[in-house]
């Protein structure tokens, strides 16, 4: 048979030559099974974030193709790109997972209980490498400039804190870090810049992404419970008892400091030159230079996850409560009743807002960003308490021991490399 392949498709495949499409598909046939199923996944891999020029391509093949073998591979391509939104595309057995995964150059990668930090492949849950850390890793990962950064927090039943640096591409250790204490109270790594952030009880750290070296380390009064804020220059945390701080990006120093009411549980969100942060059960708007209130928006719970921002759009979950602010003013603009807890942040993406919530079983939701209107839901066998993160097509949750990955069935960020790794969230700058 003879294959034509169309501009759309030197598209979708401009990595490749421009026969390599046709090449592939005939290894669809190939009497090795390695080569059949390595074919079938570079296709499904580069056609995943092109889905709509994809399929129509793929479909044409697919109906003037005679060999059993290829047709049979072309019909699962198919079906797999034609998932309804929500779908399972692929799921994995990871161990117990504690913590966020980081999405980094299309590898997915995650740390377990049993000592052992995984990368996959995003498209097909293939694993690639994996790495014994020697200790329990409880925050989530951090991944940038080729490297995957961890905190072990703990080591042979004993509180840790040891940093490392992993190489992306195959897992080799490349540096570790830690002072004279040994701590298991540590926030998640925040990668920026090319330096490392993150607090261990009441002290932030940066330290040199490169090279593993401490640049400075500032004091506050109390305990720092979530990852720090980098952006505009600034470092922002906030502490335990109801301060949010701002400090110097290069050198540590102070800033500003802003009393909130109550406990400071979340990172602060800064997008578009606003700071928003929330203390005890309130959701604020800062002044990024001075550190004044511009607005405050009181909920029903206290709010225990990172807001998520995006335009003229706050996200605020308050127990079972998801409210929906408006940036300007604080006023709410819709509320959605999730049905049980919210443990984990919200996402926002385009017009789509992602959250998690935990009734016996977990429930993600997928809700218009504009009316909150739920336009698709996915519950899981067991309960959890996952964050969605989203890459490309693709919304990835990890809880208990399994790993799982929906379809979205709409574009995303190409990556998400830590907590808050997406300009609609909390802890990176836009």
């Amino acid at each position: 048979m003879r294959l034509i392949v169309t501009p759309i498709f030197l598209f979708i495949f401009g990595a490749f030559a421009a026969d390599a499409l046709p090449d592939l598909i005939k290894k669809l046939g190939d009497e090795n099974f390695d080569t059949r199923e390595s074919a079938e996944k570079t296709i499904l891999a580069n056609s995943t974030e092109h889905e709509d020029e994809a399929l129509p391509q793929l479909k044409a093949v697919l109906a003037r193709e005679k060999d059993a073998e290829i047709r049979d591979r072309l019909e699962k391509l198919v079906k797999k790109l034609t998932a309804v939104a929500g779908a399972l595309d692929w799921t994995v057995e990871a161990g117990e997972i504690f913590q966020l995964p980081a999405i980094y150059n299309k590898r997915v990668y995650v740390g377990n209980k049993d000592n052992t930090l995984l990368c996959y492949d995003a498209a097909t849950g293939q694993k690639v490498w994996m790495h014994e850390t020697g200790g329990f890793m409880y925050k989530s990962l951090a991944a940038a400039d080729g490297r995957v950064f961890f905190i072990r927090t703990r080591k042979d039943g004993r509180p840790d804190g040891r940093v490392f640096a992993l190489d992306a591409l195959d897992g080799h250790e490349l540096w570790s870090w830690r002072d004279d204490t040994k701590s298991q109270y540590f926030t998640a790594p925040i990668a920026a810049n090319g330096a490392l952030f993150f607090a261990r009880e009441r002290k932030l750290f940066c330290i040199d992404a490169l090279q593993g070296e401490t640049r400075w380390s500032a004091e506050a009064a109390n305990s720092i419970l979530s990852p720090p804020t980098v952006a505009e220059g600034c470092v922002f945390f906030g502490t335990l008892d109801g301060e949010l701080k701002c400090v110097n990006e290069a050198d540590g120093k102070p800033r500003w400091t802003c009393n909130l009411t109550g406990a400071v549980h979340t990172g602060a969100s800064v997008s578009e030159g606003r700071v928003f942060a929330a203390g005890g059960n309130v959701a604020y708007q800062i002044n990024l230079k001075t550190g004044a209130k511009i607005w405050e928006s009181p909920g029903s719970d206290a709010v225990t996850v990172s807001l998520a921002v995006k335009g003229a759009r706050v996200l605020a979950a308050h127990g079972q409560l998801l409210r929906c602010l408006n940036a300007s003013d604080g006023s709410e603009h819709w509320v959605k009743e999730t049905g049980g807890h919210i443990y984990a942040a919200p996402a926002i993406v385009n017009d789509r807002v992602y959250i998690g919530s935990l009734n016996d079983k977990l429930t993600m939701y997928c809700l218009d960003a504009d009316t909150g209107n739920v336009l698709w839901t996915h519950t899981t066998k067991e309960g959890g308490y996952a964050e969605p993160i989203l890459a490309g097509r693709r919304l990835f949750i990890g809880y208990h021991s399994k790993f799982y990955c929906l379809k979205t069935g709409v574009p995303g960020p190409a990556a998400w490399p830590m907590s808050g790794g997406n300009p609609a969230r909390t802890n990176s700058a836009d």
